[in-house]
């Protein structure tokens, strides 16, 4: 496939734990051939209007791991404990709720494995909360690094709505 050899693949395979904690579109127990060809069949099959305004294959490759996976060697086994987390340091959990990649759930399900661990949903975000333009959450950062607490999260209520700027024809 040409664009498995595209610049945006690293030349480095990346760890382990990148591509053999979660599920694929392709069976790692494949061969690298086979792989593809499940992989192509999968992403031909995904409905196109799922990734407006982009093309399934705009969204998926060349951003993500799907590639970098393809890459991987053979290998079915885990890289990473499934034990509970050993830990009774305060840990800050945090997700924006316009995440599309990694949902609040799962944020809040993370902070729920620790004794100490605080979830902080910060609105009118995505998967970088911390970007967003008060400097709110980077405040929240800050307070709970330097006193393991969240401290006051009013702030977050005055995180302005992202900006939308009308009907958009999809990218094929």
């Amino acid at each position: 496939m040409p664009w498995a050899r595209a610049r945006c693949v690293p030349r480095r395979r990346p760890r382990p734990r990148r591509c053999n904690d979660y599920p694929h579109a392709f069976d790692l127990r494949l061969p690298y051939r086979a792989r593809v060809r499940q992989f192509e069949r999968r992403l031909a099959a995904l409905p196109s209007r799922q990734f407006d305004p982009f093309s399934p294959r705009g969204a998926v490759v060349g951003y993500s791991e799907p590639e970098w996976c393809l890459l991987w060697p053979e290998f079915t086994g885990r890289t990473q404990s499934t034990a509970r987390p050993a830990t009774s340091a305060p840990v800050l959990v945090l997700s924006g709720d316009l995440d599309t990649y990694t949902a609040g759930a799962f944020g809040r399900a993370t902070a729920r494995q620790y004794a100490n661990g605080r979830w902080v949903e910060a609105p009118n975000t995505g998967h970088t909360p911390d970007d967003e333009p008060t400097g709110c959450v980077r405040g929240i950062v800050r307070t709970f690094l330097r006193d393991q607490r969240t401290g006051d999260t009013d702030c977050l209520s005055r995180i302005p709505p992202v900006r939308v700027l009308g009907p958009v024809e999809p990218v094929r």
